[in-house]
């Protein structure tokens, strides 16, 4: 009699009882479909069960899924509540917006930051700024008072002969020009300074003091001068009252080209030794007398030479 109750309720609304008993294993009957679908205890590994479609569905499609047991419910809320509780590391970076490395996304300032600082970037001049980091064309290679910056030098080398240590002989009274040009001043040699050049030091040496002084660039700053080339840097040369002294290179001395010249022979009347020495600049005594005039042989002694 219940059954019959049931059949005769079924069709009173319509519905297909045999269909109910037709729904496969893995499956379910939905009423509010009139139709089998998949039951919700069988959705597949990595797949899980959407109440809203009533479907079993990839993983991928519900990232509230936290524990991939294809539900959503407490335990998830539970796996991301303990996610508050882990501490997140800090990005550090520079946080100054007018550094050159700038990090938007640092969440502290570590020190790294790098600002742009114009100045002299070039090492021998004489304003050199190291904490610059943009040359800002300022450079400047010569503050010195001890000659004027378009002045010609005289170039010369250690003179032993003449009494003093720091005596020198011109090179032939030769003025080396310096171009300013190109920045640094550099050293321009005429034909007759390498010629003189290869003569005083000999073939070998010669070349390798003009190959120096001429790939060089030479700084005044105050009373130092400096010359650096591609492969060497000489240290700082100070004044020396008169000149500039390069050891390192045979003694050699420049000087303005306004230096005070005098005789380099100690057997001349004029000797001036400690000086830029020209030869063509000495005077001698006339034979038979002295630099005062006086005769080195007078026996008689009346003031006139026996010879």
């Amino acid at each position: 009699m219940k059954k019959l109750l049931t059949i005769l309720f079924a069709v009173a609304l319509g519905l297909n009882l045999s269909a109910q008993d037709d729904c496969g294993s893995g499956t379910i009957w939905d009423a509010e479909t009139s139709k089998c679908v998949p039951d919700p205890e069988n959705c597949g590994a990595g797949t899980y069960w959407n109440y809203l479609e009533s479907q079993c569905l990839p993983f991928d499609n519900c990232p509230e899924d936290l524990d991939n047991d294809g539900l959503v419910a407490v335990s998830d809320l539970l796996l991301l509540l303990s996610a508050y509780s882990d501490v997140c590391l800090m990005v550090g970076g520079c946080t100054d917006y007018d550094a050159t490395n700038f990090d938007p996304n640092a969440d502290f300032d570590d020190g790294s930051c790098v600002l742009t600082v114009l100045g002299c970037m070039s090492e021998f001049a004489c304003n050199y700024l190291a904490e610059a980091t943009e040359d800002d064309g300022t450079c400047d290679f010569f503050t010195t008072d001890l000659f004027e910056e378009n002045e010609a030098l005289l170039i010369g080398s250690s003179s032993f002969l003449n009494g003093c240590p720091d005596g020198i002989d011109v090179w032939d009274d030769n003025e080396v020009v310096l171009d300013y040009s190109g920045g640094p001043p550099i050293l321009v040699f005429s034909g007759d300074d390498a010629a003189y050049l290869l003569e005083e030091f000999g073939e070998s040496s010669g070349a390798v003091i003009l190959q120096v002084l001429q790939n060089s660039t030479l700084s005044f700053c105050e009373n130092l001068m400096y010359i650096s080339n591609e492969t060497f840097t000489f240290p700082a040369i100070p004044w020396n009252g008169s000149s500039f002294e390069i050891e390192l290179l045979f003694d050699m001395y420049l000087a303005p080209a306004g230096t005070a010249l005098g005789c380099g022979d100690s057997q001349a009347c004029n000797f001036t030794p400690c000086l830029f020495s020209e030869n063509e600049l000495c005077e001698y005594a006339v034979t038979g007398f002295d630099c005062n005039g006086n005769c080195f042989v007078d026996t008689d002694g009346d003031g006139i030479c026996d010879e």
